[in-house]
């Protein structure tokens, strides 16, 4: 049997039962997708079948649910101001969800897509050769630092081990040992090839550090001087790894929410540009005043 029915009711006070008959319904014919309306809100046939089986009553039953839903949602609007806003929040997210479908169905990402984030995941996924180093340095205030520096080379040179911890600590215990003021100062890090430094936001180091690093042949060697604006730096390769580049399959997999998201955004942005368009928005306070204690 179908369902038609019209509600025209204002919120009167609270029901004791949401499966008695709504106050103020007048039958009328509606249509076929639309059973009732409370105010300006149409009640969907389809939500209705869908209420009904989901909670195992009958469709009378149902609507009758739905409209004391929409009565007491209205109440809310009307007697709490944070509700529209909460109602506001909950309708933005779920326009985001159906952005995020449709930026979904666009297609493949482009490479040029990829290479948005991909600034933020080179280390894990597009990384040149990549050495851990000690260095020594001896700064470049100190008087005849070259001449000490290349005697602190010879002695950090004879200064090894056989594996990365202890080649790292007789090279690091030595050079804090040598007699300099201000004193050696000895780091650990890894760079890559290209002069950056193997870590999140760690910058980079001068092309002639760099260089020198990557002019020591072997693990365990130690480098001649090498001069920059800093000082004079003696540099042990500690460990090295050989280049890694993932595949296009693999960047995709690790950067899914990057990529989804950045497409969202854009799709998001010609959205509101419409939107601002087609509103007058009228900000009423200066944005000194916005925070200000009511």
């Amino acid at each position: 049997m179908a369902i038609a029915a019209i509600v025209v009711a204002a919120c009167s006070g609270e029901r004791s039962s949401t499966d008695t008959p709504a106050p103020g319904a007048v039958p009328a014919a509606l249509g076929a997708a639309t059973v009732a309306r409370v105010g300006d809100l149409s009640i969907e046939r389809s939500l209705l079948i869908a209420v009904a089986r989901a909670q195992h009553v009958s469709a009378d039953v149902a609507l009758q649910r739905l409209i004391d839903d929409a009565l007491l949602a209205e109440a809310a609007r009307k007697h709490n101001p944070d509700t529209r806003n909460g109602e506001a929040a909950v309708l933005a997210r779920a326009l985001i969800l159906r952005l995020k479908s449709v930026a979904l169905a666009k297609g493949p990402f482009t490479d040029e897509e990829i290479a948005v984030p991909l600034a933020g995941y080179w280390l894990e996924l597009d990384r040149p050769e990549k050495r851990t180093l000690v260095h020594a340095l001896i700064k470049k205030e100190v008087a005849g630092g070259a001449e000490l520096a290349r005697a602190l080379q010879k002695e950090l040179a004879a200064a090894n081990g056989p594996d990365e911890a202890k080649s790292e600590a007789a090279f690091s215990e030595r050079a804090k040992q040598f007699k300099v003021k201000p004193a050696v100062h000895v780091e650990k890090f890894a760079i890559v090839s290209d002069g950056r430094v193997a870590a999140p936001g760690g910058g980079s180091v001068l092309d002639a550090f760099t260089k020198g690093a990557f002019d020591v042949p072997a693990v365990f060697g130690t480098s001649d001087v090498v001069e920059t604006e800093y000082g004079w730096h003696v540099i042990r390769v500690l460990a090295r790894e050989p280049e890694h580049r993932a595949t296009r399959e693999e960047k995709i997999a690790r950067m899914m929410p990057d990529l989804v998201g950045n497409r969202v955004r854009g799709l998001q942005e010609e959205l509101l540009q419409r939107l601002r368009a087609s509103t007058t928005i009228a900000v009423l306070a200066t944005d000194s005043d916005l925070l200000l204690p009511r």
